[in-house]
């Protein structure tokens, strides 16, 4: 609206400002401006009047404009009791069916007039100008080599700036105003009017009024730009080569490769970068740039951008090369220490603070002007900053790294609002690694910074960088009123559904929030309204893998796992290099039993045959998820050649060391093993790592190493699987319960309920204490899986656990034997059935142990083997304890139960896999030494069994001639280099 108007004064010859340097000087990320400033700055710069708009609305689709006009005294001051004038209000819709700059332009001369104005003819629109899109300059400096630019030509260039801009900030969003208010001047028969509006309204978060605009795309340019808006990948592709136009060739060209990126995460190919830029070279670091955005591995030094600034606007004796040489010979002392990566925005701040209002033109503050070149550099300095910090905190996972980074930049960047936020992030993760008082205080300054954070930029963030962390947002009702609503900022105070759809709107690149509605209508379960609105969505976000996922998901949800491998199929055709077809193709020929055919996907997958790739990390890390499916089953023959594919990417990922670590344990080479584990825990600290490795340790005999790494590790290292470590060390010492119940009451966090749901595993002593701090889901679900195997009080005391509210997933199987129990089996099975209709592991373990109770085994042997299938894709949340032992130890209770022996077969079946991924895990040997049939097989297992849990074995009392027997076989041909007396 501010250009609109000043364009309008001025065309009636009336001497303005620039309206960005008024809103910059008055703080412009401000929601309420002080009166005293306005007239400060007035009288500094000698006005003799102001005109202030009032526009605004209070949330209900109505915006109210009007003006004031102040007059200056006799002595050029301005006060509230200087002359005045007003206009009346006048008001128009405020919604994406009309954009209320036009209900501005209807207003706007009388509203002038009232003000005292006098209002000129206005010029009509341009209908001689050259109607073919402008050529991209030789340079981005020749951008301001032509005097007398038209009014498309302007429009074009102030939108290819704005499209070269690193991400959403307030300097991009200018340029798409400005060449708003240029495109709006074009002739209504311009072929390039509706594009240009349209890309300015997108841009300016207004897909659904750019929808409007561009009713009928006709052009290759127009279709192109419509897909975009609608996310339609395929469709983009499809006609972006038909595009004849260099500039606009190039824009679509950024917009398809940034769709891409956004729908795979993967880095652009060197061959398709280079036919970008090989057609401006001049432009290349520029477009470069740019495309490589999202790469958060590649981080462009600053010393590039303050090459591109002397270009623009030297400075005598502080220039890059010198920087590079270290002899830059500038005089005047620097704001900040002469820092390379600082150096862009140093010469941006000494530029602005030389030539001052000289950079905006007053009378045309919507024409292309060499200070915007120069703030796309600045804000591409300041991207490259922010990445690097990304980089070092989210992606590397060092806390102390990112810190020193923001402490370098804050004699330039104090309390810039995406870095404070991430300096919050990394002050929560050193906490985590604290104790005491010193973790106290990290996490309350954490917190503070994160909030305010959020608070600074004002309103709904446009920091591209905070849309990934929108969940963190603290919720200011004030702020959900914003217009235009940025996509990713959900209000509290509206009904979910309603925010969703508001949201879908306006995106056009987000798949989550389709996720996200679809599961709200499937809501209660089964809805078929979730399937009306997938067919709703007609060509949105075609090509997105994440859309044939979602299809895929949808079929699965209905039993039709047949109808889910066609949308994967869909998936890989539409996009043949996007690994999450590959993956979610695998899946489901696993799901399906198809164990063969699903290693043959993945290993099909043809990055893998590259050589010398540029993405060796997310390749390896690909390679090594596939791997895990079939090593969670224990099909470690499946798993191993991937595992080696991880490993031969050389990436010096944690995937990699990972895969080193599993192969060599299913391979019974410890040593190795161990090695690989402690290499992968020196570089990423993860807590399975630590867990790996205090485990192998123990396994080979080196506890005392394995209990100084365990004694040496922080509380918020100490989770579930390293818990699982230690409680193989203190069985392999042969520790009873009640000492095992000693040593971890002086453990420095000796309330993590993780280390009572490992004591579950193959032990029958439940009789420790829990404290009342717990977490009480995990209480209950201990409460339970006692009552149902010790027998006692259930019947006495029966319990509604799904009355309880919120039923948990992994409460069901043992909710199965607990109905049974007390007679109730068909309203569990009744109450089962609205739980929920995704196929997870607990239900499906569930739906098999109460059609067991119920008589029915064949099929519930066919849900049990279909719960093992679905391990691998379940939620680590969900399962409380491991898988494999859940169905190993339900199939031991249901035989007790029903006397069927292929529960007892079923049962060996599930720990013979599970020791097959894991020698060192201790449970499967006594399962085995118990069942199996093979008598060397038991002994073998037996002998294991003794080396690892002896008080297990004592506690089942296999006979004396067994055991001698198994540490027989054990000393002879054990793998762990041990000896049992």
């Amino acid at each position: 609206m501010s250009y609109a108007i000043h364009n309008r004064l001025t065309e009636c010859g009336v001497s303005l400002a620039n309206p960005s340097l008024i809103a910059r000087a008055l703080g412009e990320n401000n929601r309420i401006f002080d009166r005293q400033e306005i007239y400060a700055l007035a009288q500094q710069m000698k006005a003799r009047s102001i005109i202030m708009p009032l526009a605004g609305h209070y949330g209900a689709g109505v915006v109210s404009i009007s003006f004031i006009r102040l007059m200056a005294d006799s002595g050029g001051k301005f006060s509230d009791e200087s002359t005045f004038s007003q206009t009346k209000t006048f008001h128009g819709p405020l919604s994406d069916e009309k954009p209320e700059y036009e209900v501005l332009l209807i207003h706007l001369d009388s509203a002038l007039k009232e003000l005292g104005y006098s209002i000129t003819r206005k010029k009509t629109a341009a209908k001689n100008d050259v109607l073919t899109p402008p050529v991209i300059p030789a340079s981005p400096l020749d951008l301001f080599s032509k005097s007398n630019m038209s009014i498309m030509e302007n429009a074009y260039y102030l939108q290819l700036l704005g499209v070269l801009h690193p991400g959403q900030n307030l300097r991009m969003e200018e340029l798409f105003e400005r060449s708003l208010i240029e495109s709006w001047q074009l002739d209504a028969k311009n072929p390039n009017r509706s594009l240009l509006i349209a890309r300015a309204l997108l841009y300016l978060n207004r897909r659904p009024l750019a929808l409007n605009v561009l009713t009928k795309p006709e052009t290759p340019e127009e279709k192109a730009l419509y897909a975009y808006m609608d996310g339609d990948l395929l469709t983009l592709k499809e006609v972006l080569p038909q595009i004849k136009s260099p500039i606009n060739k190039l824009v679509s060209s950024i917009e398809y490769q940034d769709l891409l990126w956004k729908y795979t995460r993967q880095p652009l190919k060197k061959s398709d970068i280079e036919q970008i830029t090989n057609a401006n070279p001049e432009w290349s670091a520029l477009i470069m740039r740019r495309l490589l955005t999202h790469w958060e591995w590649q981080i462009q030094p600053n010393l590039y951008v303050k090459y591109n600034m002397d270009q623009v606007f030297p400075i005598e004796g502080y220039t890059a090369k010198g920087l590079a040489e270290g002899q830059n010979t500038l005089v005047a002392p620097l704001l900040i220490p002469v820092n390379v990566e600082l150096s862009a925005y140093e010469h941006y701040r000494r530029t602005l603070t030389s030539k001052k209002e000289s950079l905006f033109s007053a009378q045309e503050a919507t024409k292309l002007k060499k200070i915007d070149l120069l703030e796309l550099l600045y804000e591409t300095s300041e991207a490259n900053l922010i990445k690097g910090v990304t980089l070092s905190l989210f992606n590397r996972g060092i806390a102390d790294e990112a810190l020193e980074k923001i402490r370098s930049y804050e004699p330039a960047y104090k309390d810039h609002p995406f870095l404070t936020f991430m300096k919050g992030r990394a002050l929560l993760q050193k906490a985590r690694e604290s104790q005491g008082e010193q973790r106290k205080q990290l996490e309350e300054e954490g917190k503070k910074l994160v909030s305010s954070s959020f608070f600074w930029p004002q309103g709904q963030v446009l920091y591209l960088e905070f849309q990934d962390y929108a969940s963190d947002m603290p919720r200011v009702k004030s702020y959900e009123k914003d217009f235009p609503k940025r996509y990713y900022f959900l209000p509290i105070f509206l009904p979910q559904r309603q925010n969703l759809e508001n949201s879908l709107l306006y995106t056009h690149d987000n798949f989550a929030v389709v996720v996200r509605l679809y599961n709200d209508h499937r809501q209660p379960i089964g809805n078929p309204k979730a399937k009306e609105f997938l067919s709703q969505l007609k060509n949105r976000f075609h090509g997105s893998p994440s859309l044939y996922e979602l299809l895929a998901t949808a079929s699965e949800n209905d039993g039709d796992l047949k109808g889910a491998e066609q949308n994967c199929r869909k998936a890989i055709e539409s996009l043949p290099e996007d690994w999450t077809a590959y993956k979610n193709l695998g899946a489901i020929q696993i799901k399906q039993g198809e164990f063969e055919k699903s290693l043959t996907t993945f290993m099909s997958y043809p990055p893998f045959k590259e050589v010398n790739s540029t993405n060796s990390v997310f390749l390896a890390n690909s390679a090594y998820e596939a791997a895990t499916y079939f090593y969670n089953l224990g099909l470690t023959e499946k798993a191993k050649p991937l595992f080696d594919l991880s490993v031969s990417f050389d990436s010096g990922s944690g995937t990699q060391y990972y895969s080193q670590a599993y192969k060599s344990l299913v391979d019974n080479r410890y040593e190795e093993s161990a090695k690989a584990f402690k290499l992968g825990l020196k570089r990423y600290e993860l807590s399975e790592f630590y867990a790996g490795y205090i485990k192998t340790l123990h396994a080979i005999g080196r506890r005392e190493e394995a209990w100084a790494v365990f004694d040496s590790l922080p509380s918020n290292k100490r989770q579930l699987v390293v818990w699982e470590a230690a409680i193989s060390g203190l069985y392999l010492e042969g520790k009873s319960d009640e000492q095992i119940d000693a040593w971890f009451a002086k453990q420095i966090n000796n309330e993590d309920i993780d280390f009572y749901l490992q004591r579950l595993v193959a032990r029958s002593n439940y009789n420790f204490k829990i404290s009342e701090k717990e977490p009480k889901e995990k209480r209950d679900y201990l409460d339970l899986y006692v009552r149902v195997r010790d027998g006692k009080d259930i019947k006495s005391k029966p319990i509604d656990y799904f009355s309880m509210g919120g039923v948990l997933s992994p409460f069901l199987p043992n909710m199965a034997f607990y109905y049974n129990s007390i007679g109730e089996n068909e309203l569990y099975e009744k109450k089962l059935a609205t739980y929920s209709s995704i196929p997870r592991f607990n239900d499906m373990l569930a739906v098999g142990i109460i059609s067991a109770l119920n008589n029915k085994h064949e099929y519930a042997l066919d849900q049990l083997d279909k719960a093992w299938r679905y391990i691998p894709f379940s939620y680590a949340g969900e399962i409380y304890l491991p898988p494999m032992y859940l169905l190993a130890d339900s199939c031991e209770l249901l035989y007790e139960k029903t006397g069927n022996k292929k529960y007892l077969d079923a049962s060996l079946s599930y720990a013979k896999l599970h020791n097959a991924k894991d020698p060192t895990a201790f449970w499967p040997y006594g399962f085995i030494a118990k069942y199996s049939k093979d008598e060397n097989e038991r002994l073998s297992a037996l002998g294991n069994l003794i080396y690892f849990d002896r008080n297990y074995v004592i506690g089942k009392k296999f006979s004396a001639k067994d055991v001698k027997s198994a540490k027989k076989i054990f000393n002879e041909s054990n793998s762990f280099k041990a000896f049992l007396d």
